[in-house]
């Protein structure tokens, strides 16, 4: 996930070529270009968050707030998640999922 797939978002042939695949396997797996954003966001924050054990409450909070306060102040991910935050306003299925799969995931971390 980066930068440059946020402008795509508009183009699933822009996904699917990046991907290496048609339209309609993006489509067959994704509902909208913006659940593909979601499912790389989601994957992006376990991947660089992470929950690891630091020996003691304080360390392990330190650390995941220090690793997620990095990822979101990354300009690339900042671009993302403006991009779906907008989505989940317009689209109350996909509101619902953000919350669920990527805000209340982190929210009930600690």
């Amino acid at each position: 996930m980066s930068a440059r797939w946020a402008p795509k978002i508009r183009r699933g042939a822009g996904i699917a070529a990046r991907a290496g695949t048609g339209k309609q396997t993006v489509y067959r797996w994704w509902p909208s270009k913006a659940d593909v954003l979601h499912d790389a966001l989601v994957l992006k924050a376990d991947v660089q968050i992470g929950l690891d054990d630091h020996g003691g409450y304080a360390a392990d909070l330190r650390q995941f707030l220090d690793r997620s306060f990095a990822l979101a102040l990354a300009p690339s991910t900042t671009h993302v998640m403006r991009t779906l935050m907008a989505q989940a306003q317009i689209d109350p299925v996909f509101g619902a999922c953000f919350r669920e799969q990527f805000l209340a995931r982190r929210r009930a971390a600690f």
